[in-house]
């Protein structure tokens, strides 16, 4: 026999279990908004986040596309998407864009017209016999062994959670926390035949975007539910079956996975400054004669070798940028350039691994 549980909009939430991770996360955002970084390198780690952030949320959805496949199809503008899956990805970076173009409103209050033109969006030209784009479903609905609020009951239910999280009480919450009360009620809810998911995710991260994230800076949470799949779903079915409401747990596995994708990001930002300033030393080292330029932009490709290489490849130069960096010369300048890097503290070879070293940034000159 299918489950149900009768929505109510009492969450019985007290600041007081979840005060440190806000505080956390307020303190992180603000030192990563503040960052002095270029523009470009800004957008290039933003579309980085974005990327990964529709990865998660399409394949929460079963859809087997990878950050890799993503990002060729985001930068291939003139393929039509062949597949439902494709334009699932399309859609989610087109709403992703649609979002970050407004003006972000502090304390902007959700109305049903937002919700339905999220998931206008997320549903673009894809083909489902349910569901018309942007409309509350007339059928009532089970999936798995969960049955949600009837048919009827969807268009009473929207107006009361568009009410309930904009009252004074919700709209002043910290604006994670309220995008998660929406990320939940919309799931008991189920106010579409299709795409009820990914139209919820793109609620939140529209909540998070008015609520002063992601305008600078990319921040989301798809991939953290994608990555803590089990996890995600159980919280969600014990908050309304186990717990009748009470979101406490849900709200601190939230906050706390928002906080994991703010210092996964941090940890991202702060390595691509660094193999910046590291490329831009080696600039400097070769334009003052200390290095050949040659072996500034070898340090400067491993830098681009996350798992770097062995001794025996780079000695063998069977890699395409290794073998036309060393096209003509001997195998005696393939060691020489090996005791300068070494000298330099330009890279490391740890157990036989070859890796770009960032110790020559600490070394003062």
């Amino acid at each position: 026999m299918a489950r149900s549980w009768p929505v109510t909009f009492e969450p019985n939430l007290d600041s007081k279990y979840f005060s440190f991770l806000v505080n956390r996360i307020d303190t992180l955002a603000g030192t990563m908004r503040d960052l002095p970084i270029a523009p470009a390198t800004r957008a290039a780690i933003d579309q980085a986040e974005i990327i990964r952030a529709i990865r998660g949320s399409c394949g929460l959805e079963g859809n087997a596309l990878d950050e890799s496949e993503i990002d060729r199809l985001l930068r291939d503008n003139e393929r039509m998407p062949r597949t439902n899956g494709e334009k699932q990805v399309l859609n989610a970076d087109l709403t992703l864009r649609q979002i970050r173009k407004r003006k972000p409103l502090p304390l902007a209050e959700l109305v049903e017209n937002n919700v339905k033109d999220l998931h206008d969006l997320v549903t673009l030209g894809v083909d489902y016999l349910d569901q018309a784009p942007g409309e509350y479903r007339s059928t009532d609905l089970i999936v798995g062994s969960i049955a949600y609020p009837r048919a009827v009951e969807v268009q009473t239910l929207m107006a009361m959670l568009t009410d309930f999280l904009n009252t004074r009480s919700v709209l002043t919450l910290h604006p994670v926390v309220r995008a998660l009360l929406a990320h939940f009620y919309l799931l008991a809810i189920r106010p579409f035949a299709e795409a009820n998911a990914r139209t919820t995710r793109a609620v939140e991260a529209y909540l998070l975007y008015h609520g002063g994230y992601s305008h600078i800076g990319f921040y989301s949470m798809p991939d953290y539910y994608f990555q803590n799949r089990d996890d995600y779903i159980e919280e969600l079915d014990r908050a309304r079956f186990e717990h009748n409401g009470e979101l406490r747990d849900w709200v601190i596995f939230g906050l706390e996975g928002f906080l994991a994708e703010l210092e996964a990001r941090q940890k991202r930002v702060f390595g691509t400054l660094k193999t910046s300033a590291l490329r831009q030393h080696l600039a400097d080292l070769a334009s003052q004669g200390v290095i050949p330029a040659r072996v500034a932009a070898i340090v400067g490709h491993l830098t681009a070798e996350p798992h770097g290489l062995t001794v025996a490849q780079f000695k063998q130069r069977n890699i395409p940028w290794l073998a036309d960096a060393y096209r003509g010369l001997s195998e005696r300048s393939v060691r020489n350039d090996l005791t300068i890097m070494r000298k330099h503290n330009l890279i490391s070879d740890a157990q036989g691994i070859l890796t770009a070293s960032y110790r020559s940034l600490e070394t003062p000159r």
